[in-house]
């Protein structure tokens, strides 16, 4: 269904009063309407509105290319989940019909209390984090916490399917701002530091996998570490 520009406002505006966004994030989310930015705070409102278009669904892709090497009946945890965790919501969905499955969703920016039966934990996943009863952890655009989510995965043992974001997350203040360097030299040294990461200690029984989103407007990877069958 086509909706207008103003049916379209009409629906953000509705959704905006309803949870805790502060009047900034509401004005750019609005403001996205004329300026066609597509950036994740603005793809979650749209979700929720039902006014994403199918090729902007970065969600909807994560979630096929991420049923190729696992089933939602799972306990799962969503890390970064977003100020409205868009991506737990379909996953919830196919769980509610499955009748099996949890998950739980990471984030200290949440603006939601509660939602579709999805546990919520408004603060930062950390190294520490406790996950013992957790099956797979996953995340789109994970950026500060996706060298957290490796390592605890790795401790853990547990698989994980991430997709990163167009930032580094650099540990050591020396590289992260290397002035001779370009966007791009940055963006491929911050990969080449999480695969090194990724790659430690990999057991026999586990493989990674690399894919990528066929929208040119996520162009980076999504990284699986996956038990062999």
């Amino acid at each position: 269904m086509d909706l207008t520009y103003q049916e379209k406002k009409k629906r953000l505006e509705v959704f905006l009063k309803k949870y805790d966004y502060d009047e900034k994030m509401k004005d750019f989310i609005l403001n996205s309407l004329s300026t066609n930015c597509m950036c994740d705070v603005v793809s979650q409102a749209y979700s929720a509105c039902d006014i994403l278009e199918e090729n902007d669904n970065m969600y909807l892709e994560f979630l096929a290319n991420l049923e190729k090497y696992f089933t939602l009946d799972h306990n799962i945890i969503d890390v970064g989940g977003g100020v409205y965790p868009a991506l737990a919501t379909y996953i919830k969905e196919k769980q509610v019909k499955l009748k099996t499955g949890t998950i739980t969703v990471f984030d200290p920016n949440l603006v939601v209390n509660k939602l579709n039966g999805i546990i919520l934990k408004k603060e930062a996943f950390t190294e520490k984090t406790k996950i013992k009863s957790c099956d797979l952890i996953i995340g789109t655009y994970t950026c500060e916490a996706t060298i957290p989510i490796i390592r605890n995965a790795r401790k853990n043992h547990i698989p994980f399917s991430i997709a990163l974001c167009g930032c580094t997350h650099f540990e050591s203040q020396k590289l992260k701002s290397i002035p001779y360097l370009s966007y791009h030299q940055m963006q491929y040294l911050w990969n080449e530091y999480v695969m090194s990461e990724v790659n430690k200690g990999l057991p026999n029984d586990m493989e990674i996998k690399i894919d990528y989103f066929n929208n040119i407007k996520h162009p980076y990877p999504i990284i699986t570490k996956t038990y062999k069958k």
